[in-house]
């Protein structure tokens, strides 16, 4: 019966709230004030309007210069207003303080108020202006600065003027009368306070007192608004002030609006300019329109202002509903100016110059706080909906994630999963088993996300209503009886959070045995915390309500939520005792300051193209005002999107710091998987995609909680003296890390224009074609492609391997993507600790710094934590590096890079290398497999560089790039194909200096020097020494065993279904092996579609027609892990092949057809899958292949390792020697036809294992090999370790 009751209640509170907000097309305008109906809003733009209009404006404020006083970095004085022609006067104490970090900080309060001389109708109020704001807000930087003394003043009777700062280049000049306040920069003005003379102060007056000379008079003690009236007990009391930025275009910040990026204006302006100003007021807007100045559901009054050559800022402190005009007015220079009012409260600002963008936003952050380290998981992919109806559906949609091969990390209950909209309970009818839910979650690593809202419902029978009555912690209405409004529950009350009792009494109904079914993985979302207030105006609380302390709502109304977020941020914390974890919270409203606590969401967008695009500048907003954890609702919470737009969607989302898709209860279902092909398989790629960049995500929020840089940065941060750039708003920088991103946002679009702010290489991330040029490029971007470049310059971290959640990553090795600059240099760094205590707090964390020297050949890795190792440290000893990708444009010699030296821990050993060009031609990618370096120690990499293509030259430059040696070699014979760096005859010895990567061959070799040598080196053609002689005579006898071995090899390739041919020259003689395309993602091969053959030193040979028309069929047997099956591939070779290039050149990219059979077959003529849908690694581009594939059902293994057995989204592992289909193949190739027999394998941790080779051209080579490798190993053990140095270019302890 009450399971029938409580399910007809929903169905009328729905139908009600349904009826209240309309249908799903926009948001009802007449629910919500204009300036003129907000009555003190309507004085204080009459106010600028007479300002305007008036001959000669003089505003009544004056500092009286006889109050003046300085001490200890604070000027203090009283400014009076002048009422009745000077008949009258109201005295307002000013504070000025100079802080320690540069900030200014001007506070002007009320004599009469703040000495409780006036007289109120409701006693249960406070006097006083409110002037707690500070204390939920500010939480350091005000420490003054103590250095500022006489000799840093000058005074006369008009002016004083005030010399601070760290390098005392700011000055604060106060003009007496009419009171205003200059700051200057370096001489320069920059910020000037009243520059209009809009100052002003509504002083106390008694209702009955004689108007004021030009003040509307309407609403100064009461007003209303839809039926529904506001006392006012204090009588007027709104606070206004211009702010003029002088010399600046643009402005950023104030969010939220769903507006532009740069602000526009909002009186007098031509096109796009606005008719209201920007409002700050927290509310619930329903359908909320985009490219619009009104209230959204958060506030911050922190602006940035930017030109070239500076920036500035403000943050007006204040609580209350707040208004802000822009007017830009044009001369020889531009000057915004803004004009600022607020209802209640001080006159508080601070007053930033930089001067710079970062260091405004480094002070601010020390005002009001860093974002909060989030949890690992809380950066991933989020699922949500209103509503999962049952435990039963949490299983299915969890189940399907895992099915379709699709991560993510959080499934999210939205108000239904409660006992009728009583928070902190459940359904017991639908979420019978809150615990094994969890349980099941927790399994896979997964969390839950429950909602709680502040309203709660009013139920003598409900444990939470009778506690809030128990403890008297309800807010109260102006008659201080518990305030009762209407929200989701039906009649509900409302905790008043600036209470300590209330928080202290939260804190205890979320402990596991307070919350019942609650577990470690279940997490908190606190919505309607505006608060939301169906029946109140606006659809908020009214402004005359009580809170502690005798404070109005009205006071406080900004601030309300983020201290109800903040309770339950405490409250999560408190239930894991003395070791808490991280708390994860998720807000809708938000002011100055909850970036400590919560992350948040843009609300209630809706499912089209306009909100999808709009949600970019939203997010870059928020972020620059310190709300960097910020999201939109992937797909829109109203409407049904079509595919395309959803598809687009997730790939806008995936750069989203918070990336959850949302949507309402009317909606249509849309998890990714019921789209259908080929949209699913977009919709995944995107989510994978945010995947692989986790490393990177996590370090960009790592800098955000250090220093506030926000964790996407909008071009104005990026380029600050590109003027071109300052009004970009649809594209950003993912942190430090050089990858820009320009997600389309138009339908139908397959291309976007970039904007470049330097002259740096860009490379495009899926393919590594190269843009450069300052200015518009075009990036193509089918439906498969998100588009993304990466700046040269810079190098980041992935993780390659999908996984069903982010912490099942945690083991897993890292790639580095090095971009190099134009001069062959790179840099980036690197966080990691263990994503969920507070351990990062006392050392235990890792972060390195990558650095790149394109002079010296070396990548280097360094600690920047100097804490003892701890558990964390010991407990990631076994991860590893296990590839390193080095992109570098035309110009930089990666292709004539033969291997690379390894040092970490006092040991040295060396590598191989693979090298490929992209599809364009101009840039050349070096791919370092598997250095085998952990990431707990430093280490280097020491490229060995070929220097000339056309007397093959090896270069090995020491450690410290002091010397270096050429070795001249003849060109490679094209009768044996072998290219190897290890050939040479007897070398010289070369001048002092240092070869990199930093220009061409051609370019750095003078055109008379028969040998080859570059400019900048010398060659002294003295006798060659002993060691010279040792490693010519070796090289010799290397290169004859080589080209026996040549006789009997088989024709090479290097292909994968996605790559272009590759170049390797392995330290052993070449041979035909299976291996997986990129290593990083072999073992979760669903990433991956074939297996490469490698080919090393093969000369070029061109294909003429006769011989395409005659060719055999190569066939390999491989395991497609998609499909768990063994399958065929087979390549068509031309039959008459005697040599093939040492180098091919690639072709362009195409788009891999996305057709597949029931039967599993898949076809790819001429064709390899576009990098957009990213099937296995980015690190080369496309190469024509024809294909044919059978797949044949073959059952999954079993590897002993849990992690790998349970995982779902992982194909079994592949061991050849345990498959019986898949070695023992034929292969034949060459004009020759000769055959030989493969059985090759994957290992699980990517180690190409030896080639069982049963037919006797196998044991010739193993023979062969074994006797020279003892011969090497006699000569060199004769020859000494100062020969050994020689042989191999090294520089050891300053000899070599």
């Amino acid at each position: 019966m009450r399971a029938t009751t409580g399910r007809l209640c929903r169905a009328f509170l729905l139908t009600f709230f349904l009826a209240i907000a309309g249908s799903v097309i926009a948001v009802k305008q007449h629910d919500f004030k204009k300036c003129h109906q907000s009555s003190f809003c309507h004085r204080n733009r009459q106010l600028a309007d007479r300002a305007a209009e008036a001959p000669k404006w003089t505003a009544p404020y004056a500092l009286n210069p006889a109050t003046i006083a300085v001490d200890s970095g604070v000027l203090t004085g009283i400014v009076l207003k002048s009422l009745n022609g000077g008949a009258e006067t109201v005295e307002l104490p000013l504070t000025v303080s100079f802080l320690a970090s540069g900030v200014a900080r001007v506070t002007l309060d009320e004599k009469k108020r703040q000495l409780g001389q006036i007289e109120l109708s409701n006693d249960r109020i406070r006097k006083e202006r409110y002037n707690e704001a500070e204390k939920w807000t500010i939480v350091g930087g005000l420490d003054a600065d103590t250095s500022i003394d006489s000799s840093a003043i000058f005074a006369n009777d008009e002016i004083t003027v005030v010399k601070y700062g760290p390098a005392k280049n700011f000055e604060a000049v106060i003009t007496h009368s009419p009171f205003s306040l200059k700051f200057m920069r370096d001489g320069e003005e920059q910020i000037v306070l009243n520059d209009r003379g809009l100052f002003n102060m509504e002083h106390w007056r008694p209702r009955d007192s004689t108007p004021e000379e030009g003040v509307d008079q309407h609403g100064l003690f009461d007003e209303s608004f839809s039926g529904k009236s506001d006392t006012k007990p204090r009588g007027p009391e709104s606070v206004g002030l211009d702010i003029s930025f002088i010399g600046y275009d643009h402005v950023f910040g104030i969010p939220e609006h769903a507006s532009p990026l740069s602000l526009r204006e909002t009186r007098g302006g031509g096109d796009g300019a606005y008719d209201e100003p920007y409002r700050l007021y927290n509310l619930d807007v329903f359908e909320y329109e985009f490219d619009s100045p009104m209230s959204l559901y958060g506030a911050i009054p922190f602006m940035q202002a930017h030109k070239k050559g500076g920036d500035v800022a403000v943050f007006w402190l204040n609580g209350a509903e707040t208004w802000i005009d822009v007017v830009k007015k044009r001369t020889e220079r531009t000057t915004t100016q803004t004009h600022w009012f607020s209802e209640s409260g001080l006159l508080d600002v601070f007053v930033f110059l930089g001067p710079t963008a970062e260091e405004n936003i480094k002070s601010y952050s020390q005002l009001t706080g860093t974002t909060a380290l989030p949890q690992t998981f809380s950066i991933a992919y989020h699922q949500c909906r209103w509503n999962y109806l049952s435990q039963d559906d949490v299983a299915q949609v969890d189940a399907k994630f895992d099915e379709h091969d699709i991560p993510y990390d959080v499934i999210w209950l939205d108000v239904e999963h409660t006992d009728g909209k009583r928070y902190l309970t459940w359904d017991e009818a639908n979420f019978p088993e809150p615990e094994k839910m969890l349980e099941a979650l927790d399994k896979k690593q997964r969390k839950l996300v429950n909602i709680v809202d502040p309203h709660i419902k009013k139920d003598d029978n409900y444990h939470v209503y009778q506690g809030a009555k128990e403890n008297d912690v309800i807010v109260k209405d102006n008659n201080g009886n518990n305030y009762e409004g209407w929200c989701w529950p039906g009649s509900s009350v409302w905790v008043d959070f600036f209470k300590p009792k209330a928080v202290e009494w939260w804190k205890s109904l979320m402990t596991y045995d307070a919350y019942k079914g609650s577990a470690k993985n279940l997490y908190v979302w606190n919505d309607m915390n505006e608060p939301a207030v169906f029946s109140g105006p606006e659809i908020t609380m009214p402004k005359d309500n009580i809170h502690e302390g005798g404070w109005e709502h009205r006071d406080v109304h900004n601030i309300n939520g983020m201290v109800f977020h903040n309770a339950t941020a405490l409250a999560l914390m408190n239930r894991d005792g003395d070791k808490p974890l991280r708390p994860f919270i998720l807000t809708r409203s938000f002011f100055a300051g909850t970036q400590r606590i919560s992350a948040s969401w843009t609300g209630d967008n809706l499912g089209n193209w306009d909100h999808l695009a709009v949600s970019i500048p939203m997010v870059l907003s928020n972020g620059i005002a310190g709300m960097t954890f910020t999201g939109a609702d992937v797909g829109g919470f109203f409407g049904n999107p079509s595919p395309e737009l959803l598809a687009r969607w997730y790939q806008v989302g995936a750069f989203y710091p918070f990336f959850r898709a949302h949507a309402h209860i009317d909606t249509k279902r849309r998890e990714p998987w019921l789209a259908g092909e080929p949209w699913t398989g977009y919709m995944k790629e995107a989510i994978r995609g945010r995947y692989r960049l986790l490393p990177t995500w996590y370090t960009a929020f790592r800098r955000a909680s250090v220093d506030g840089m926000p964790v996407l940065r909008p071009m104005y941060l990026a380029f600050p003296d590109v003027e071109e750039g300052f009004g970009v708003d649809d594209q950003f920088f993912l942190g430090d890390s050089g990858i820009l991103a320009k997600p389309v946002t138009k339908e139908g679009h397959d291309s976007v224009s970039v904007w470049l702010g330097d002259e740096q290489p860009y490379y495009d991330y899926s393919n590594y074609d190269v843009h450069q040029g300052k200015g518009q490029t075009t990036v193509y971007a089918p439906i498969d492609k998100t588009p993304m470049l990466i700046q040269g310059g810079n190098i980041f971290v992935r993780r390659d391997r999908p996984r069903r959640s982010s912490p099942a990553m945690k083991y897993d090795p890292f790639t580095l993507v090095v971009a190099l600059d134009k001069d062959g240099n790179a840099k980036g760094r690197f966080y990691l600790d263990d994503g969920e205590t507070f351990d990062y707090t006392k050392g235990g964390y890792i972060e390195r710094t990558f650095t790149f020297d394109g002079k010296k050949a070396t990548l280097r890795s360094d600690s920047l934590n100097d804490a003892a190792p701890g558990e964390f440290l010991k407990d990631m000893e076994r991860v590893r590096v296990e590839k390193v990708i080095i992109v570098g444009a035309n110009g930089q010699q990666l292709g004539q890079v033969h291997s690379v030296d390894v040092l970490q821990g006092g040991k040295k050993w060396e590598t191989e290398v693979e090298y490929v060009k992209s599809g364009d031609g101009k840039v050349g990618v070096l791919t370092v497999r598997d250095p085998a370096v952990t990431i707990t120690e430093d280490w280097t990499l020491q490229l060995r560089v070929v220097l000339s293509d056309r007397s093959v030259t090896s270069l090995a430059v020491g450690p410290w790039g002091k010397s270096i040696h050429l070795h001249q070699q003849p060109t490679p014979s094209t009768n044996t194909g072998m290219s190897s760096a290890e050939d040479f005859s007897p070398s010289w010895k070369g001048s002092q200096g240092a070869a990199g990567l930093g220009a061409s061959s051609e370019g750095s070799r003078e055109e008379n020097n028969e040998s080859g040598v570059p400019a900048g080196y010398k060659l002294d053609h003295g006798k060659p020494s002993l060691g010279d002689k040792v490693a010519g005579t070796l090289s010799k006898i290397e290169g004859k065993i080589r080209g026996m071995f040549e006789k009997f090899a088989l024709a090479k390739h290097v292909h994968t279904a996605h790559a272009s041919p590759r170049v390797k020259t392995p330290r052993r003689p070449p041979g035909l092996q299976l291996k997986a395309p990129g290593e990083v993602t072999h073992m979760l091969g669903r990433e991956t579609r074939a297996i490469e053959c490698l080919r090393s030193g093969q000369p070029k040979r061109s294909h003429t027609e006769a011989e395409e028309e005659n060719k055999d069929e190569v066939e390999l047997e491989v395991y497609d892990t998609d499909t768990n099956a063994n399958a065929m591939i087979t390549r068509e070779e031309p039959k008459k092949q005697p040599k093939m290039s040492f180098e091919t050149p690639a072709t362009p990219r195409t788009k891999r057809p996305e057709s597949r059979s029931s039967a599993g077959k898949i076809s790819a003529s001429s064709s390899s899958n576009s990098q957009g849908s990213s099937r296995g690694s980015n690190d080369s581009s496309s190469f024509p292949l024809h294909y044919k594939h059978e797949s044949h059902p073959k059952p999954p293994q079993k590897t002993g390792d849990p992690d790998i057995d349970n995982d779902r989204s992982l194909p079994p592992p592949v061991n050849m020697h345990t498959l019986p289909h898949m070695g023992k193949k034929v292969m034949s190739a060459g004009k020759d036809g000769m055959e030989d027999t493969i059985d090759g394998g994957l290992d699980l941790m990517g180690q190409r294992k030896g080639r069982e080779l049963r037919t006797w051209v196998r044991v010739t080579l193993t023979i062969g090999a074994l006797a020279y490798r003892a011969f090497v190993a006699i000569v060199f053990f004769v020859s000494g370790v100062w020969c050994t140095c020689m042989r191999f270019g090294f520089e050891t302890n300053g000899g070599s």
